[in-house]
């Protein structure tokens, strides 16, 4: 109990939530084999609520590349690469004024070749590292794990992970 309060007692001391905006590029997989790597762009933001907390909405387009039929069965017709359309609005931790722990709701709707194959609400969580070049930029530094529905395949239900790289500008220096 004395280790868990005085874990509690320095978060608070050290962490930096500031409010900024970012934009930022994303190396994406989701975790099916009908999928190979993959990329997207996405704009964030910070919004500080407490020294320590801040809400974090974003938005953002990826790319998910399918295999072709021949690398998934070469019998039937191959899964359509798809377009992933997301915003999110997170609640954003940052443990020390350079890690950070966030997680959500994800609005997504995601369109294949020929038609919407996914549309709804998901989740995402992410944790982070903070560059800070000077008190008025950062390169933000992260690991990125959204949940969202899409149907073409099995149950729909597909994991997505995404390395991250953003540049942020502080609207307030600390």
């Amino acid at each position: 109990m004395i280790f868990i309060t005085t874990i509690i007692g320095v978060t608070s001391a050290f962490g930096q939530s500031r409010s900024n905006i970012g934009i930022g590029y994303a190396l994406t997989k989701p975790y099916s084999s009908h999928y190979n790597f993959s990329s997207g762009i996405f704009l964030q933001g910070d919004i500080a609520l407490q020294n320590n907390l801040a809400i974090t909405p974003d938005i953002g387009y990826n790319r998910l590349s399918s295999k072709t039929a021949s690398d998934v069965a070469p019998l039937s017709s191959p899964i359509d690469n798809a377009n992933l359309y997301h915003f999110g609005i997170s609640l954003k931790y940052n443990f020390t004024k350079n890690i950070f722990a966030k997680a959500g709701p994800t609005f997504y709707m995601v369109q294949g070749t020929e038609d919407t194959i996914g549309i709804g609400l998901g989740g995402a969580g992410e944790v982070g590292y903070n560059l800070n070049i000077d008190k008025y930029n950062t390169f933000a530094f992260s690991f990125n794990t959204s949940v969202i529905n899409i149907t073409s395949f099995g149950n729909g239900v597909t994991p997505i992970a995404s390395l991250k790289v953003a540049y942020v500008i502080n609207f307030k220096g600390q």
